[in-house]
């Protein structure tokens, strides 16, 4: 896992896309959390490194943005007006 701090409080986990890590008290903002099992294992390691509990800020709903919030939670988070997306569980 490469964590590149960029100035302070902010991070960056390098991958695609990249995901910005900001830090602000005891929560840890996730810009973008990416895809896949991996990139998952990766946010949980930086988030513990860091300290604090975990926030997801989506940019836009492209599922390589958010499909590791999915992976990584149980059971996976609530979608607008009750969407759900099976494709997600065979992401690698």
């Amino acid at each position: 896992m490469s964590l590149l701090t960029l100035a302070g409080d902010t991070m960056l986990l390098k991958g695609s896309p990249s995901t910005l890590l900001y830090k602000h008290g005891d929560t840890v903002f996730l810009v973008d959390p990416g895809h896949g099992k991996k990139r998952a294992k990766q946010l949980s390691k930086a988030v513990e490194k860091l300290g604090g509990e975990a926030v997801a800020i989506v940019t836009h709903f492209h599922s390589d943005h958010f499909s590791t919030l999915y992976q990584a939670s149980n059971p996976p988070p609530s979608w607008p007006q009750g969407r759900t997306f099976p494709w997600l569980d065979t992401a690698p």
